[in-house]
């Protein structure tokens, strides 16, 4: 018998879309906020893909766009564990550019991430 929290069964490919539309939709600002910790001068991005290892954003500069790859911090091992990475990484990200997570109202819009996804059943 396989251990969902072991394998990736989980991760169907309705998840993953559930995740990058939400994103996309919701939490756009968010997202090029994530995609300026690996490329300073993105100009958008957009969520393409989730996997146990990472988040997949699109990211667009002046000079190309890409596909990249933000390592999750901790594990992703169930779905609710992809709300929990996402917020960490936001919170890395509001301090790479210099801001609080707890001064900053995008850190209420990354409470409003969990809720949102629980909502939406990417939790």
């Amino acid at each position: 018998m396989t251990n969902s929290t072991n394998s990736a069964d989980w991760l169907t490919p309705d998840v993953v879309e559930a995740v990058c539309q939400h994103m996309n939709a919701d939490h756009a600002d968010d997202s090029l906020l994530l995609a300026q910790l690996v490329q300073p001068n993105a100009t958008s991005a957009r969520t393409v893909g989730v996997d146990t290892e990472a988040l997949v954003l699109q990211v667009t500069t002046d000079e190309s766009v890409d596909d990249v790859r933000l390592p999750w911090p901790g594990p992703v091992r169930q779905r609710s564990d992809i709300r929990l990475q996402v917020v960490a990484l936001h919170q890395q990200a509001l301090v790479a550019a210099g801001q609080s997570p707890a001064a900053s109202p995008t850190t209420h819009r990354t409470d409003a991430v969990a809720s949102d996804a629980t909502k939406e059943g990417i939790s």
